[in-house]
């Protein structure tokens, strides 16, 4: 009978066999503890982004005119990052599984940095929020023209 497989390649296609089904345990094994342990060693696991970038940027837009800053022919920048040194610190600190709880809501590790301006004007909006939209911080930069007046 012939099957294209002699009788002496046997141990080989067995050896091949145990090879493969070894790296397909291992490599389940590798991503059930990433799956267990990511909130424990990556700080951005905890980034939950739940509003989108055209959402986030158009709070920023109501930001902007709440603190009557003129849109017109502005432009904007639209900005995702992190605060690296306190979440260095506090992953120093506290531990990264209990940073990243913080990160969630409780501390603003993590933001959306929006800034409005206009070309070759001194006066500017810049406006962080939450991944979840709330405000972070809102600073409304004047002209030096108005560093002399007391509001």
């Amino acid at each position: 009978m012939q099957l294209g497989v002699e009788e002496r390649d046997f141990p080989k296609l067995r050896r091949e066999l145990i090879t493969i089904s070894l790296l397909v345990i291992f490599g389940l094994c590798g991503f059930l503890f990433f799956l267990a342990q990511q909130h424990n060693a990556f700080p951005e696991a905890a980034i939950d982004l739940k509003i989108s970038r055209t959402e986030i940027n158009s709070i920023v837009n109501e930001w902007t005119k709440k603190v009557d800053y003129s849109s017109d022919k502005s432009i904007r920048s639209l900005v995702f990052g992190g605060d690296y040194q306190a979440v260095f610190y506090l992953q120093n600190t506290l531990g990264a599984g209990k940073v990243n709880l913080l990160s969630k809501d409780l501390a603003p590790i993590w933001y959306w940095s929006g800034r409005v301006c206009k070309e070759q004007d001194q006066e500017l909006v810049e406006v962080d929020l939450s991944p979840s939209g709330k405000l972070v911080r809102l600073e409304h930069k004047l002209p030096e023209i108005f560093s002399n007046v007391v509001f």
